[in-house]
C-alpha cells in the first residue's frame, strides 16, 4: 500500500470511528438494536529506480483448463433472528444460535446466543443462551465483564450496560460523565449512547443518565415500552405505540402510527412496516421483525428472516455474505469471487471501476492493487479498473490461469507458456521462457512453477524476490514477500522479512495467499494460519475448515467447506 494510501484510510478510518453513532441490544424492548480514495498514479516514461511500495492481492488461483459444470445457486440466504450495527462493523444471530460478524469485525466467540449489540471502537457484546455475557474487540471494556446472568446488554462507544435476571442494572467502562453509574431499581429495558443512557422503569417511566450537554439525559413524561438512546438525544415508544422523539431543545414525533420496536432513526410499526427518519435508502417495502440503525446505515430482518441493509459501506458493514463461491480473491480495497453458478461478484473500493466486473461465467478470478482480471468461460481474459501502466490491456488468445499484482498482470497460455502485460519493467521485459503450471503476480515482481515443478521469478530483486529456493513445489504466491508449498506440503518464503513475513508457520498445508504485510495458508485439516503483520492476531482468524484463501492488502477472504464466505480486516 502507498504510504500516502495508508495514512488516507487510517484517517478515514478514525473520522468515521469517532462520529458515527453506536448499536444497542437486539431485544425486542430495545432493538439495537446497527475506501479510501486514492490518489492517481500517472505512467511515467522515466526509467524506473525503485519499486512502488503498494498493496498486493497474489491469490494463486488456478483456473481449471476447461469450462466448468454449471450448477444452480442454492435458494434463498441464511436466516436470522437478531442484528446490532456498529460504526464499522455489524453482526447477527443465526437461527442456530451461532454469531455471524462482518465489516471491520474481529471473530466472535464460539456457542449459541441470544443477543447481541455492537458498540464503537471494535466494541461487541452478547448474551449466551446461559444468561452470561461474552465480549470481545475492545479494551474499554471487555475486560472487565460482570459476572452472572442477564436479560438484556447494550454496547455503547467506550461503556456498556447490561440488565440481570433480577432487573437491576450494572454498567462498567469509561465513566467520564457518569454514564457507567446507572441508578438503582428494578428495569424492564435500557439503550446505552454515546455518553449517555436511557432505561425504562418497572413502572413504565424514562430515567436518562450521563452527559447531559445536549439534553439527552433530559427524557420526555410519561410511561413507555422501549426506548433507544442515540447521538443527537433518544427516542422511545408510549404505552399507547406513538413515537416520542427529544433533543436538547424539543419532543417530537418523527413518524405516524403505532410502534412495538424503536432503535436510532428507525421503528417497525405494529403491522411490521419499517419507518425510517433522516435516512434515504432504507427499504419502504416488507414486514420487518428487528432492526437496527445508525449513523447513515442501519440494518433490518425480514419476516422470512432474511438480512436488510442499507446506507454507508466504508467497511463492508452493510454487505453481509449470502450465497456460496468457489473462489475468491482479495485486492488493495477490494474483493472478488465467483458464485457457484460461475458469475462474478466484487466489492469494496471502486475508484478505478475494479469492482465492476463483466458479465458472462468465470472460470478464475485475481484481484490486483487496484484491477482485477478473471478468465472467462471459454479461456479468454478480461481485466478492469486501473489502466495506469497498461493492466487492462489484455492479450489475445486462450488461458488455463491469471494473477494480478499492483500495475501489471500474469497468466499461463493453454500451451503452458506465460503472457505477462501492464508494467513493462516488472512484468512484461522479463517473464521467463518455458511452459508454467501456476503464476503470481505481486507487488515488484512474479514467480511461476514450471512444468518440472522447480520456481522461477523475474522482477525486482532488491530485497531477494528472486533469491527462491530450490526444489519442487505445487503452490506459489507473491505479495509484499514471497511464498510457496513445497511437494512435502510444507511452506517456504523468501523476500521481505519484515514484519516476521517470511517466517511461516509448520505443519503441512494446501493452499496459501501471499498478501500485504501478511500471508494465509490452509492446513492439510482445512484450517487457516496466518502470519506476519505485527497487529495479525491468528484468534482473528475465523475457525472451522476452509478450502480457498486470499489476503489482501489489509483484509482477507475465505470460504468455507459449504461455499460460503468469511472475510476479516488485520488488526480487527
Amino acid at each position: 500500500m502507498h504510504l500516502e494510501r495508508a495514512h488516507h484510510l487510517a484517517v478515514l478510518l478514525a473520522v468515521v470511528a469517532l462520529v458515527a453513532s453506536c448499536g444497542g441490544v437486539s431485544s425486542p424492548s430495545t432493538t439495537p438494536v446497527a475506501l479510501p480514495a486514492t490518489p492517481t498514479t500517472a505512467p511515467s516514461t522515466a526509467a524506473p529506480t525503485a519499486p512502488r511500495s503498494a498493496s498486493s492481492s497474489t491469490p494463486v488461483l488456478t483456473a481449471v483448463p476447461s469450462p466448468i459444470q454449471i450448477e444452480e445457486p442454492a435458494p434463498g440466504g441464511p436466516m436470522f433472528t437478531a442484528v446490532s450495527v456498529g460504526p464499522l462493523s455489524s453482526c447477527a444471530i443465526r437461527t442456530d444460535g451461532n454469531l455471524a460478524c462482518w465489516g471491520n469485525a474481529p471473530r466472535p466467540p464460539a456457542g449459541s446466543f441470544s443477543e447481541v449489540s455492537v458498540g464503537g471502537y471494535g466494541g461487541h457484546c452478547a448474551i449466551r443462551t446461559d444468561g452470561t455475557l461474552a465480549c470481545w474487540g475492545s479494551d474499554y471494556f471487555d475486560q472487565a465483564v460482570p459476572a452472572g446472568t442477564f436479560i438484556a446488554v447494550d454496547a455503547g462507544a467506550v461503556h456498556a450496560c447490561a440488565i440481570r435476571t433480577d432487573g437491576t442494572l450494572t454498567c462498567w467502562g469509561s465513566n467520564v460523565f457518569g454514564q457507567a453509574t446507572p441508578p438503582p431499581g428494578i428495569f424492564t429495558a435500557m439503550s446505552v449512547g454515546e455518553y449517555d443512557n436511557c432505561a425504562i422503569r418497572a413502572d413504565g417511566t424514562l430515567t436518562c443518565w450521563g452527559d447531559e450537554t445536549y439534553g439527552h439525559a433530559t427524557p420526555p413524561i410519561g410511561t413507555f415500552t422501549a426506548v433507544s438512546a442515540g447521538v443527537g438525544g433518544g427516542c422511545a415508544i408510549r404505552t399507547d405505540g406513538t413515537l416520542a422523539c427529544w433533543d436538547d431543545t424539543s419532543v417530537a414525533s418523527p413518524a405516524a402510527g403505532s410502534f412495538t420496536v424503536v432503535q436510532g432513526n428507525c421503528a417497525i410499526r405494529t403491522d411490521g412496516t419499517l419507518a425510517c427518519w433522516d435516512s434515504d435508502n432504507a427499504p419502504s417495502a416488507g414486514t420487518f421483525t428487528a432492526v437496527s440503525a445508525g449513523e447513515g446505515y442501519g440494518c433490518a430482518i425480514r419476516a422470512d428472516g432474511t438480512l436488510a441493509c442499507w446506507g454507508d459501506d466504508y467497511q463492508g458493514q452493510a454487505s453481509p455474505p449470502a450465497g456460496t463461491f468457489i473462489a475468491v480473491t482479495a485486492g488493495g480495497l477490494h474483493t472478488c469471487a465467483i458464485r457457484t453458478e460461475g458469475t462474478l461478484a466484487c466489492w469494496g473500493d471502486d475508484e478505478y471501476g475494479q469492482t465492476e466486473a463483466p458479465a458472462g461465467t468465470s472460470v478464475a478470478v485475481s484481484a490486483g492493487d487496484q484491477s482485477t482480471c478473471a478468465v472467462m468461460f471459454y479461456g479468454t481474459i478480461a481485466c478492469w479498473g486501473d489502466d495506469a501502466y497498461g493492466q487492462t490491456g489484455t492479450p489475445a488468445g486462450t488461458f488455463t490461469a491469471v494473477s494480478a499484482g499492483v500495475d501489471g498482470s500474469c497468466g499461463i497460455r493453454t500451451d503452458g507458456t506465460l503472457a505477462c502485460w501492464g508494467d513493462a519493467f516488472e512484468y512484461e521485459a522479463a517473464a521467463p521462457a518455458g511452459t508454467f503450471t501456476a503464476v503470481s503476480a505481486g507487488e515488484s515482481g512474479s514467480c511461476g512453477i514450471q512444468t518440472n515443478g522447480t520456481l522461477a521469478c523475474w522482477g525486482w530483486d532488491n530485497e531477494g524476490q528472486k533469491a527462491q529456493p530450490s526444489g519442487r513445489f505445487t503452490a506459489v504466491s507473491v505479495g509484499y514477500n514471497s511464498c510457496a508449498i513445497r511437494t512435502a506440503g510444507t511452506l517456504a518464503c523468501w523476500g521481505d522479512s519484515a514484519p516476521g513475513r517470511s517466517n511461516p508457520p509448520t505443519g503441512t498445508f494446501t493452499a496459501l495467499s501471499a498478501g500485504g504485510d501478511h500471508a494465509c495458508a490452509i492446513r492439510t485439516d482445512g484450517t487457516i494460519a496466518c502470519w506476519g503483520a505485527s497487529g495479525l492476531d491468528q484468534e482473528q482468524v475465523p475457525a472451522g475448515a476452509f478450502t480457498a484463501v486470499s489476503a489482501g492488502s489489509s483484509h482477507t477472504c475465505a470460504i468455507r467447506v459449504d461455499g460460503t464466505l468469511a472475510c476479516w480486516m488485520l488488526g480487527g
